[in-house]
């Protein structure tokens, strides 16, 4: 455990199940409401389904006689992430305490939640002051038969005046938190919480705590933050899945943000909570579910498309039928890594988003994937973490894409003279380099460039090496974008885009690179 803590001290429009063709009555604005057996209540964010107000606070109360449980059907929910947010409570006892049993934001798929008989239930809606979305629609159903309600036991945490799940006020932690670790076995359907020593006070110094958390081979586990606060960086939560190793580590939180829900695809999880020896905070809580099936959804195919050659491009996936692109968010290295190696390359040579390279052509319908996070060593993007197939916070203005590492084997076919040329020299192994992308040639900024870059460039059109590399528009300077910056080559790497560079050019044609190559070997290697 010591060495483990050592080692571990970085907007489509939803789619919409509509409401039956009877166009039932829709609550928006709140209200009190008193259910009986078998009674529904339509409910949705206010504008529904056009974007709802900042600073939005909207209760819906709801009575049902004894032994009755909350059915909660969502048809749709698309929500800020982390600051707006749909929370269900129930309130008891003589003090009407209320215990929060369940929060919902960002951009989740239709599902449909029982919950442990109550006299009383308050569903709420806030949204903070910035940025809006469509919001949520949504059906309140009372059931009162023997069958659903037992269904789901859920518990929760009590607080005495619940107006605000990010206010100060006061929390009281109930039995059914576990804030001391431990082996945990999860059931089917069960929910499970777990908090940082002492919350809702300020947990101690020097704390390490693990929860090493198991269920059913045929489920996975999704993780929800109710609250997260922690001295950022030298206090935080890291999760993992299979053994407790640094190397299994998927995700590391801290500071005061509470963190996007997560969904885990393992059926072994771990988390471990640690602080230093000085700044204490309150700390987290979140709630750990299994999410089972009988069936294994999964991804069918991947494939990259609208880029210049077959080994680079927007990263789509095929699920259910329909191909859909992947979010940014957390995505590395590791996560291409895996993409590549189902698309039979070696590997990957770069990975980035419509954010990053104005060429990489945004796509349309769904976004399927969102903060993925592999390992590297996964056969599958089915093997990674991410929030569940079809559930996001993100636009196409986030949508991945990666470069794949060919090989001498992998794809014999490409032709890499349709992505690189030498223009205006002597001869055709000399000129100023210009490269293909986004539908257009352009040159190359000469900042950093050296002979192992040029050697990459001649070796891109065929030459054994380079025999020369120029600076400052040595053969003309071309017209139109440039294309790469700061190029920085080891010379083994099989194209220019496989090096370290800029997409973001600050230079001018004055500045275009070019390369003489090597048509006989035995010739120095030098710089013009």
């Amino acid at each position: 455990m010591q060495k483990l803590v050592r080692l571990l001290s970085h907007l489509s429009q939803p789619q919409t199940q509509p409401l039956p063709s009877s166009m039932v009555q829709v609550h928006s604005r709140g209200g009190n409401f008193a259910l009986q057996d078998g009674d529904s209540l339509y409910i949705s964010s206010p504008n529904y389904p056009a974007n709802y107000d900042s600073n939005a606070n909207v209760l819906w109360v709801i009575t049902m006689p004894e032994d009755c449980s909350l059915v909660l059907s969502v048809l749709s929910f698309f929500t800020e992430n982390s600051y707006d947010q749909l929370t269900v409570s129930s309130e008891s006892g003589a003090d009407q305490s209320v215990m929060l049993i369940d929060r919902f934001t960002s951009h989740l798929a239709p599902f449909n939640r029982t919950y442990a008989p109550s006299t009383l239930m308050r569903i709420q809606f806030r949204t903070d002051r910035s940025v809006v979305y469509q919001g949520f629609e949504a059906e309140l159903r009372a059931s009162c038969s023997a069958e659903t309600t037992t269904a789901s036991q859920t518990t929760g945490l009590t607080t005495q005046d619940y107006n605000d799940l990010t206010s100060e006020v006061p929390w009281t932690i109930g039995v059914n938190v576990d804030s001391t670790g431990g082996p945990i076995a999860l059931g089917e359907g069960q929910d499970y919480f777990i908090a940082s020593s002492s919350f809702p006070s300020n947990y101690p110094s020097n704390a390490t705590i693990l929860w090493q958390v198991t269920t059913s081979d045929r489920c996975a586990i999704h993780i929800t933050f109710m609250a997260f606060s922690t001295e950022p960086i030298y206090d935080y939560l890291v999760v993992g899945s299979q053994d407790v190793t640094p190397k299994n580590m998927v995700h590391r939180w801290t500071g005061e943000e509470i963190p996007a829900p997560l969904y885990l695809n393992s059926n072994q999880v771990w988390f471990l909570f640690i602080s230093d020896s000085e700044t204490e905070e309150q700390g987290f809580v979140a709630k750990l579910q299994a999410m089972c099936s009988n069936s294994t959804a999964s991804i069918e195919e991947v494939r990259l498309v609208d880029g210049d050659v077959p080994q680079e491009g927007r990263l789509e996936v095929l699920y259910q039928g329909q191909w859909g692109t992947v979010c940014e968010d957390l995505w590395e290295r590791t996560n291409a890594e895996v993409v590549c190696r189902m698309l039979g390359y070696e590997g990957a040579d770069l990975e980035y988003s419509t954010t990053d390279l104005w060429w990489l052509i945004k796509g349309s319908g769904p976004i399927l994937m969102d903060n993925v996070r592999c390992q590297g060593n996964e056969s599958s993007l089915d093997e990674c973490s991410h929030l569940g197939l079809g559930v996001h916070n993100c636009d196409h203005s986030k949508d991945v894409g990666v470069t794949c590492r060919t090989g001498s084997e992998a794809n014999p076919s490409i032709d890499n003279s349709a992505i690189i040329r030498l223009v205006n020299g002597n001869r055709p192994s000399e000129g100023r380099v210009e490269v293909f992308r986004g539908r257009s040639w352009g040159t190359v900024c000469d900042d950093y460039w050296g002979i192992e870059d040029a050697n990459v460039a001649c070796k891109m059109l065929g030459y054994e090496r380079a025999e020369l590399a120029y600076r400052e528009a040595k053969f003309g300077e071309g017209d139109g974008a440039i294309l790469l910056d700061d190029v920085s080559c080891t010379g083994r790497e099989p194209s220019l885009f496989a090096c370290y560079h800029s997409d973001f050019a600050d230079c001018s044609h004055a500045e275009d690179a070019g390369v003489k190559c090597l048509e006989t070997s035995g010739r120095d290697l030098s710089l013009a």
